[in-house]
């Protein structure tokens, strides 16, 4: 009995801070602590390319895994950028966007516009 009631205590202790720091919590998993959504759309951020007017702008959400396509944004596009100039010299702008230069410098060099982990490796290969 002791013990269920010592586990009650430090289960009681562990949620009362997860409720008090639930703002941090959330931001440190990218979700928007005053916007009060959840699931997973809460979780991508949306920005709009830098380069672009508002009205020809595209979405970009932040892509952490694989498959990589136009519209994608973050350090996974930014290491395609940099491969693709360094394989084939593409001369893209190492923005972390994956826009339409991109793609283009992909299908150019054999690539389909979208990227799997696969045609990454293949990509790293033509650098050495």
């Amino acid at each position: 009995m002791k013990a269920k009631g010592i586990l009650l205590v430090i289960v009681l202790i562990i949620g009362a801070i997860v409720f008090w720091k639930r703002d941090e919590i959330k931001k440190r998993f990218g979700i928007d602590p005053s916007d009060g959504s959840t699931g997973t759309d809460s979780l991508k951020e949306k920005t709009t390319s830098p380069s672009l007017p508002a009205s020809r702008a595209l979405e970009y959400l932040d892509c952490k895994a694989y498959p990589l396509q136009k519209g994608c944004k973050g350090n996974n596009v930014l290491s395609l950028q940099k491969a693709l100039n360094k394989a084939y010299n593409a001369k893209l702008s190492e923005d972390g966007y994956f826009g339409p230069n991109t793609e283009s410098a992909l299908i150019a060099n054999g690539y389909s516009g979208q990227v799997k982990f696969s045609d990454m490796a293949k990509i790293a290969q033509a650098m050495v």
